[in-house]
């Protein structure tokens, strides 16, 4: 990687930092490893989960179990997902 590679992948983690308010994501095997255990786990409890329902939860997950100070951070990266 050349200086300016460095530079401009740089320049995109501080820009992904200040629009999301959360560090770039780096690549990672166990994203499938999460969702497939999420999807698991959620047709175990329960098959016919409405998003309604899916939402309350994982907003409790969110506030009890990783704090009220990552809502909006995880706010704005549900938000990049859903748009990509």
């Amino acid at each position: 990687m050349t200086l300016l590679d460095d530079t401009f992948f740089k320049g995109i983690k501080e820009d992904f930092e200040d629009t999301f308010g959360t560090p770039m994501p780096k690549a990672n095997h166990m994203n499938g490893k999460l969702i497939a255990g999420l999807r698991t786990g959620i047709h175990e409890a329960d098959p016919n989960l409405s998003q309604v329902e899916l939402a309350v939860a994982v907003a409790h997950i969110i506030k009890t179990d990783y704090g009220t100070h990552n809502i909006t951070p995880f706010l704005n990266r549900l938000k990049y997902e859903l748009n990509k």
